[in-house]
């Protein structure tokens, strides 16, 4: 998209780390802020059709000896102090300046990755636990899209993707409901019902529905985090009838195992299209323990235009309480209620084929207000409410996303009103979802809105400031990147959903700059690895030799051995992949890998084990693989969704250091492995930081240094051999992240990956996605410096 920029923020390590310390306590030295024009910055940019080779002229300035470090950011803010204030006196600059050194980069673009994101689905935020007025726990989005998968973001994290879930190539979750904090459920077009599984990215425990496709899906966990009562999911079905199914997270063991049906509302004698439970009433232990479902209440949506009520009296027994019947306009064939919200207070919200948005009295039938959320009729597809149950937010097949609100108290007569509307998206908005994100310290929070659809794109607005904010948009960029590249044979891989692709880059360039590269696509193309597999690619790595091959999904690994050939009397090579025998451990769910060596493989699992894999030649020289050792390491984790995997590389230059990450919305995890003697070892657990890590990579220095930045951009350098925080960071304050400035603490962006320099070891760049709907710059760059 033309809105959107990448950033880049170069921070500069001393080489000479001095005399190391053991101490694990950073000094706490204050942390200067300079700000300078950047806009005066001379920037030359080449851009070619392949082969670009673009040249970036920044500013640096040599550290002085004997002063502490300090971080500074080169900001647009500064650029009018005198503006801001006419009276204040401005040095004078110095008649001659010296030249600043640049940083030259030869850019390959590739113009033929052909990312094509896939349309939105499905948001649902995790349940919040707490009472209604209480402080509730941040909040983790899941997020489906057509084709399978599943993203899990963290609304603290600025909605970061934490995991992914490749999910099934032909079975799309269009709708979810969480039964717990951290337990998933979602349904398939073919009427399964499956729980979402982000430690091993899959799906597991089966279902099928037993009444056909599965419409909607909803919890009394989604309420509030009421999870007073026993992970119940209810099933809308095709046959007219709601299925009450078990997901007792004590069943996690059995990954086999069916979820049983519990209760049925018995069928309606049309298609149920929406689903809403509610319990209005407080319900002795006596009651509750006879029966969980003693006292809820079931809105249903029914494809013959009309909404009904049951509720459950006794046991698992339910009675019809209430019918009404929505007006058609006129049209011969019946209004279909696509959504539906039941409220505390005994409201029901209506989303229906007529683009109208309408509260009933859900214990009379009577209806209370009608509001059009578009002017032509077009179904309302999604809406959905705030925590104190005073504003409504519906979209749908007109993207126009409407507020709904009221005010007063309980005890006044309060009439809801059309307070605004906006259009962020392009096409038809499927998913609203209203989440909550708590501050970083102390107590209380916002709620964020959050919407998605046809365009792929997901818009988050703040709730309190909907009527004049402009949305924050988050393209769907993967969490890791699909291209890995083999600099030794000068090839790429790029993972598709059911394929690689490998790709041979240009020649090396001469020294100069100026010279002209270009290369057609169909002289790249080397071959096409097809996987045939009902799940979608989820790992994949090549050795930096292009000998050796991984790809794997949640049901195998597989291991290729790749040689290049060239027909006769044409100069382009062919690759031919064979499949090295190569067998895991029993149940172990591979979810991240990484060529440390060319013989060498790094494998993490699920499982909190880390596999390391040697390939030798056997007989025949036909490459031989085995596993040389499994490494477990124990962990103190209480974060709340804590199967989150450990799925982030990071890998010294030598081979003999890695690094393994694990995001969450608390507080993360990042293990170090050290090879001793041949031998790889647990060798530190990385302290916990002020935020959670987000990337990490190793220094090109004589000693060990680890690179972890966090979501808020807080960057941490630790000496792996003294275990403890390096000289560098021990020069800056601690916590880094009360001390950024404020332009980089408060972006709305976030850390995707780290490049250190190889021409400058102690240099490493930070860069981020920024989305700037006011300007259509392509590229900013922001400089840190140690001075």
């Amino acid at each position: 998209p033309n809105n959107q920029r990448f950033s880049s923020f170069l921070f500069t390590v001393p080489n000479n780390m001095g005399p190391r310390t053991r101490s694990s306590t950073p000094k706490k030295e204050a942390l200067a802020e300079t700000a300078t024009q950047s806009s005066t910055k001379k920037r030359r940019t080449r851009s070619l059709s392949q082969g670009d080779k673009s040249v970036d002229a920044s500013p640096l300035t040599s550290s002085k000896k004997n002063k502490p470090m300090k971080l500074n950011l080169l900001s647009k803010k500064s650029n009018n102090r005198k503006a801001a204030n006419p009276n204040a006196v401005t040095a004078k600059s110095p008649p001659t300046q010296p030249s600043s050194p640049s940083v030259d980069l030869l850019v390959h673009r590739l113009r033929y990755l052909r990312h094509i994101p896939s349309a939105i689905l499905c948001i649902k935020p995790s349940p919040t636990t707490g009472k209604k007025n209480g402080n509730p726990r941040d909040t983790y989005v899941a997020i489906s899209r057509q084709g399978g998968s599943i993203e899990l973001r963290s609304a603290r994290q600025k909605f970061r993707i934490l995991t992914t879930v490749a999910g099934w190539s032909s079975a799309a979750i269009h709708t979810m409901a969480w039964a717990h904090h951290r337990l998933l459920v979602g349904a398939t077009p073919d009427g399964s019902l499956v729980l979402i599984d982000f430690q091993r990215g899959h799906f597991r425990n089966v279902t099928p529905s037993g009444g056909g496709q599965i419409h909607a899906l909803d919890s009394f966990a989604s309420h509030n985090g009421d999870v007073d009562y026993p992970t119940l999911v209810a099933a809308a079905c095709e046959d007219g009838s709601v299925r009450f199914f078990d997901v007792d997270v004590q069943r996690e063991a059995d990954m086999n195992m069916p979820m049983p049906v519990i209760s049925t509302i018995p069928t309606t004698g049309a298609p149920i299209l929406s689903l809403a439970l509610n319990r209005f009433g407080a319900v002795s232990k006596e009651k509750s323990s006879a029966s969980p479902l003693v006292g809820a209440t079931a809105f249903v949506g029914v494809a013959d235009g009309t909404i009904r009520r049951y509720d459950c009296v006794q046991g698992s027994s339910w009675r019809s309480i209430l019918r009404i019947t929505v007006e058609n306009m006129g049209r011969t064939i019946p209004t279909r209620v696509w959504v539906l919200k039941s409220l505390q207070d005994g409201t029901l919200v209506s989303g229906d084929s007529l683009g109208h948005v309408q509260m009933w009295d859900g214990h009379s039938g009577t209806l209370e207000a009608t509001f059009n959320q578009n002017e032509v009729k077009a179904d309302v597809l999604s809406l959905d409410l705030t925590r104190d149950e005073n504003k409504v937010f519906a979209s749908g097949v007109d993207s126009r996303v409407i507020c709904i609100e009221r005010s007063g108290t309980v005890t006044e007569d309060r009439k809801w009103i059309f307070a605004n509307a906006q259009r962020p998206h392009t096409h038809d908005v499927q998913a609203i979802a209203v989440c909550y994100r708590s501050r970083k310290k102390g107590s209380g929070g916002s709620e964020i809105l959050c919407t998605g659809g046809i365009d792929t794109k997901l818009c988050t607005f703040a709730v309190n400031d909907f009527q004049r904010q402009r949305p924050h948009t988050l393209f769907p960029w993967p969490l890791r990147s699909p291209i890995v590249i083999a600099p030794e044979r000068r090839v790429i891989s790029i993972m598709r959903k059911d394929s690689i692709q490998i790709y041979s880059l240009a020649p090396r360039p001469d020294a100069s700059l100026e010279s002209r590269l270009q290369v057609t696509e169909s002289e790249t193309l080397l071959g096409t690895v097809e996987i045939d597999s009902p799940f979608n690619l989820s790992v994949s790595t090549i050795s930096a030799d292009g000998k050796y091959l991984v790809v794997g999904n949640p049901s195998s690994l597989l291991l290729f051995h790749l040689t290049y050939k060239s027909d006769q009397g044409s100069s382009k090579a062919q690759i031919r992949p064979e499949r090295l025998p190569f067998k895991l451990p029993s149940q172990a769910t591979i979810v991240a890998a990484k060529f440390l060596r060319n013989d060498r493989l790094v494998l993490c699992s699920a499982d909190r084990d880390v596999l390391i894999v040697t390939i030798g030649e056997g007989e025949k020289k036909v490459p031989q693989v085995s596993i040389q050792s499994a490494i477990p390491f124990a962990l103190d984790d209480t974060d709340a969704p804590s199967m989150l995997p450990h799925d982030e590389f990071a890998c010294s230059t030598d081979g003999k250091w890695f690094s393994i990450m694990r995001t969450s919305s608390e507080k993360g995890s990042v293990q170090v492995f050290k090879d001793i003697d041949g031998t790889f070892v647990h060798w530190w657990s990385i302290p916990e930081l002020d935020d959670p890590p987000a990337v990490a990579a190793f220094l090109h220095t004589d000693h060990p240094q680890l690179v972890v930045v966090c979501a808020s951009f807080a960057p941490y350098v630790f000496d792996l051999e003294e275990r403890s925080l390096s000289t560098w960071s021990k020069g800056i304050s601690f916590p880094v992240g009360e001390s950024l400035p404020l332009s980089l603490s408060n972006r709305k962006d976030f850390p995707v990956r780290i490049a250190v320099n190889p021409a400058a070891p102690t240099q490493f760049f930070v860069v981020s996605l920024l989305v700037d709907d006011s300007q259509n710059s392509p590229m900013q760059g922001q400089l840190f410096r140690d001075v």
